[in-house]
């Protein structure tokens, strides 16, 4: 059974993909968590990959102990704030 190749269609019985703009961008959640799991902020941003979101983050709320960044609700990626201001944000 063939299948469309194309995300941007829409016709029944094709592939379902991720919804992407012709840039090639997705839409990331950036979460900032606290000890407790709550999330104390959530940002969304259009980026290329989970590492590029993060990227976009400038700064963290002062209760953040944990950032994840989730595409339709799944973390795809997750970080101290420590791994994020050496290693993701380094400015």
């Amino acid at each position: 059974m063939a299948h469309a190749t194309n995300p941007l269609s829409s016709v029944e019985g094709d592939v379902l993909y991720p919804e992407t703009n012709p840039m090639g961008t997705k839409t990331y959640e950036i979460r900032q968590i606290d000890s407790g799991g709550s999330i104390v902020s959530e940002l969304a941003v259009e980026a290329v990959s989970s590492d590029a979101a993060a990227k976009q983050l400038e700064d963290v709320n002062d209760a953040t102990e944990r950032i994840a960044v989730c595409l339709d609700g799944q973390a795809m990626n997750e970080m101290d704030v420590e791994h994020w201001r050496k290693r993701i944000r380094r400015r």
